[in-house]
């Protein structure tokens, strides 16, 4: 299993579906973020995901790193960025 680190850079040199995951919820910005902003965001999220989910939560949905760029990937094509006027 990779580690948190690995996996944010791995989602960083991808650069695909977890990454507009990233940008989608405001954690980067898409465009303009470096590996290591993305490699970040992706950590924190992780990080925030591990503390603020219970351990049934965690359970239930298989936490992991590999789950949460998977759900990155799928969040993209669920929700769609709004049109700012």
């Amino acid at each position: 299993m990779p580690t948190k680190e690995e996996m944010g850079l791995l989602v960083a040199c991808l650069h695909k579906g977890a990454t507009t995951g990233l940008a989608n919820l405001g954690l980067i910005c898409n465009k303009s973020s470096s590996k290591v902003d993305i490699q970040n965001a992706f950590i924190a999220l992780y990080n925030y995901l591990d503390v603020e989910l219970t351990t049934e939560e965690k359970e239930a949905i298989g936490f992991d790193v590999l789950m949460l760029e998977h759900s990155l990937c799928k969040y993209t094509r669920l929700i769609k960025p709004t049109k700012t006027q």
